[in-house]
């Protein structure tokens, strides 16, 4: 068997040219746990490093840079997944619990992302959990970054989240 490797990598050109220019930027804002569900499944497996976290107390916001993964581009078709730069943000914070996050040096993922009672929460894996405080629920999820095709392609299941 005879393989035309540049006929196989002009295909993977193409085909990666067109999924990158069918990819949408997101940009979205959360007032409920309603939204928040959304978020959560944009956020699902995001990669989150301490030293992308900034919590400006005066201001009552709290940012994080996180490499999040294009479930919603990719669907049920693991190949098209891609990798972009996101920022979230959640206004209005009163109090935030980052003490374990800021201490550790370890990579994080985000599992989800909820609002019980103007208290909003962030699951990452490791079993820890970033708590805020909030006046009231209003949060900025968007990329900001190229989509590009991830290292290591994570699993997801419909009935995880």
């Amino acid at each position: 068997m005879i393989i035309n490797f540049q006929l196989v990598e002009q295909q993977l050109k193409g085909e990666k040219m067109k999924v990158k220019q069918d990819w949408k930027p997101i940009k979205l804002k959360a007032v409920d746990d309603q939204d928040l569900q959304v978020f959560s499944q944009f956020l699902y497996e995001s990669i989150v490093l301490p030293s992308e976290i900034n919590f400006e107390e005066k201001n009552q916001q709290f940012a994080m840079a996180v490499e999040r993964f294009t479930w919603e581009h990719a669907g049920e078709e693991k190949h098209l997944l891609m990798q972009v730069l996101s920022i979230l943000v959640i206004n209005y914070v009163e109090k935030a619990n980052l003490k374990k996050i800021f201490n550790s040096s370890k990579i994080k993922n985000i599992l989800s992302i909820s609002n019980i009672d103007n208290n909003i929460l962030i699951m990452l894996n490791g079993g820890d959990i970033i708590t805020f405080k909030v006046k009231k629920c209003y949060c900025l999820l968007e990329d900001i970054g190229k989509p590009f095709y991830p290292a290591i392609i994570p699993t997801y299941s419909k009935n995880d989240l």
